[in-house]
């Protein structure tokens, strides 16, 4: 993740084996999804660059990924 008004290297997010392809933020900014072609969604604490879970049960690519609320509160 990459903070244009912050000096120094960005802040990199692993926990996917494979590439991602969405990464929708909450619109508080709390948190924010991936999606990726590992077949997993991961879901991640924006501020504690931390991650939260993973949705796995897909059987293909998973291209995009949305919050339609958010009501996580890591």
């Amino acid at each position: 993740m990459w903070v244009p008004n912050v000096k120094g290297e960005s802040t990199v997010f692993r926990a996917h084996t494979a590439t991602v392809r969405s990464v929708h933020f909450c619109s508080d900014g709390q948190s924010f999804v991936t999606a990726s072609d590992d077949k997993t969604v991961k879901v991640w604490a924006t501020h504690r660059q931390k991650f939260l879970f993973s949705l796995s049960q897909h059987i293909n690519w998973v291209r995009c990924a949305k919050f339609s609320q958010c009501v996580l509160h890591p």
